[in-house]
């Protein structure tokens, strides 16, 4: 039985690349307003879930807003404090923040942290698949 060659069709896949290229700039602006709203809603539930746990007011009001960061394909969004060096007489907020959070032998675990991301997960799903659904329009021929 002889071999058949085949060809193969790729009619129209020089046109789907071209139109994954134009929405490339499209894309990265998606993503990044994604990250900055899925940082936005993590900040939010954790300020709240740190009011439920009776958190100091002064403490939750001095947590600074979410940082997003972008390298090449790789999005970054910080949501908390900045520990920085560890000084025993002179706690920084973040340290205040695992201490509350996770207890210590003197005091109990408040567990905000968790709350918070047990609360901001379906948002932050939600917002990720509106996102990838916006992206896919602009790909549909």
């Amino acid at each position: 039985m002889a071999k058949k060659s085949g060809i193969l069709d790729l009619s129209g896949f020089d046109t789907i690349l071209k139109k994954i290229e134009d929405a490339g700039g499209s894309i990265d602006k998606s993503v990044d307003a994604c990250m900055t709203k899925a940082g936005d809603i993590l900040f939010d539930e954790q300020k709240s879930a740190m009011q439920k746990k009776k958190v100091a007011k002064d403490l939750i009001n001095r947590m600074e807003k979410p940082s997003f960061s972008k390298n090449f394909n790789y999005s970054k969004v910080v949501v908390g404090y900045e520990k920085g060096l560890y000084d025993p007489k002179n706690l920084s907020d973040g340290y205040k923040a695992v201490f509350i959070n996770y207890g210590t032998p003197r005091i109990s675990p408040r567990k905000f942290i968790e709350l918070a991301k047990k609360k901001a997960k379906p948002q932050v799903n939600k917002a990720a698949q509106e996102t990838f659904n916006e992206i896919l329009k602009g790909l549909k021929p």
